[in-house]
């Protein structure tokens, strides 16, 4: 098994290479609502996609108060193409209105409140928390539960024991510290060396 510090400076030093995504760089201004919205654009969809319809739809409204009075319509078209915009925008709309009804507009910074909302997965959430929040987590996609397979830090085949096991060794190590950005669903590093195969 390879040093973990070892290793995220490596990873740190290559993904210099890459351009950095778009959920990262909108994470910038610190504006939760916005990684949440901009997460959510970007499942299934190429990061330019998410990138440009960011623009345009925060352009439009930037907090949920605002977002939740555009029509479904004109919120469809902001977001086109991304994957699945029909479904995408209903959901934004319906996370806005909880949003507005149970936490007061504002995002929520737990896990466990983020997931309760329509359209929110594990790896959504956690990128809100550290990305927004600048909070402790671990965001897991397949390359990075694959990449972390073969080095050996976890050996869990299953996407559920996914977190858990990374969490578990990272828990472990109390002196190193864990940028989100090497962890991002995105990163264009994990996607270039990360080549699927069978586990045995």
């Amino acid at each position: 098994m390879f040093a973990i510090d070892t290793v995220l400076k490596i990873i740190e030093q290559e993904n210099r290479r890459f351009i950095e995504p778009v959920v990262t760089t909108i994470s910038r201004k610190r504006i939760p609502f916005h990684v949440l919205i901009s997460c959510l654009l970007s499942l299934r969809t190429k990061d330019q996609t998410t990138r440009e319809a960011s623009v345009r739809l925060f352009a439009v409204a930037d907090d949920p108060e605002g977002m939740i009075k555009i029509p479904a319509q004109k919120l469809e078209k902001l977001i086109y193409p991304v994957g699945f915009y029909r479904t995408k925008a209903k959901k934004i709309k319906e996370i806005c209105k909880v949003l507005l009804e149970k936490y007061d507009g504002k995002v929520p910074d737990e896990i466990d409140e983020l997931l309760k909302l329509n359209g929110v997965g594990r790896k959504t959430a956690n990128l809100v928390v550290t990305l927004g929040y600048q909070k402790p987590g671990i965001c897991v996609d397949t390359h990075v539960h694959r990449i972390t397979n073969r080095w050996g830090y976890v050996t869990s085949v299953k996407n559920s024991l996914k977190n858990i096991g990374l969490l578990s060794m990272i828990s472990s190590l109390p002196s190193v510290k864990i940028s989100a950005s090497l962890f991002h669903p995105n990163a264009a590093s994990a996607r270039s060396i990360s080549i699927a195969k069978r586990w045995t």
